[in-house]
């Protein structure tokens, strides 16, 4: 069983299985379960372990189809079309290793918080003003939520509508406690 697995791996790796085997079914159908099931996580853990089971089929799907597009016989039109896709890959998940760098630093308890907005909130029944993480920016927390977002018309002031609620941000921490001053007294308000 473990030398048939192990000459599996080699013969996939090395690109042996061939190229539309390779790219189709574990190239494509597994990306696209992947997708899914990461679409249905509704856990930080299982988040993390999703993405790390894709980072890893990425990498190996990479190295296989390339090696397979090298031996392929059949038309170079396909050989090019697989590795463009490969590269398109690798550059997509390049452009969002910021967010998968987040998630593992969150999952591991050590948010990384946006340099660019201010929330204001509640906590111990005080107003504050305070970075939020990374993921609860106002674009990711629209788009994750499905909520609407809109600006005011000074450009001051982000909500974010989500059906549990209202989320405002602001650029900087001077017009959060502005905003924040306006709602309650200045000494119900912490930095």
């Amino acid at each position: 069983m473990v030398e048939s697995l192990r000459k599996f791996f080699r013969d996939f790796i090395s690109g042996r299985l061939g190229l539309p085997i390779t790219f189709w079914l574990y190239g494509v159908l597994i990306a696209l379960t992947l997708d899914f099931l990461t679409s249905k996580a509704t856990t930080l853990w299982q988040v993390v372990l999703i993405v790390t089971i894709t980072l890893v089929h990425l990498v190996l799907i990479v190295v296989a189809v390339w090696n397979a597009s090298k031996l392929y016989l059949g038309s170079r039109y396909w050989k090019w079309l697989a590795r463009l896709v490969v590269i398109i890959n690798v550059f997509k998940w390049l452009w969002h290793l910021p967010l998968l760098a987040s998630t593992l630093s969150s999952a591991l308890g050590f948010p990384i918080y946006s340099d660019k907005y201010w929330l204001m909130g509640i906590k111990n029944n005080t107003y504050v003003c305070e970075r939020p993480e990374y993921f609860d920016t106002p674009q990711r927390l629209a788009k994750r939520k499905n909520c609407g977002m809109k600006v005011d018309p000074k450009g001051e002031l982000i909500g974010v509508r989500c059906h549990k609620g209202l989320y405002l941000y602001t650029y900087n921490k001077e017009t959060c406690l502005k905003y924040l001053n306006r709602i309650k007294p200045r000494d119900n308000l912490s930095n």
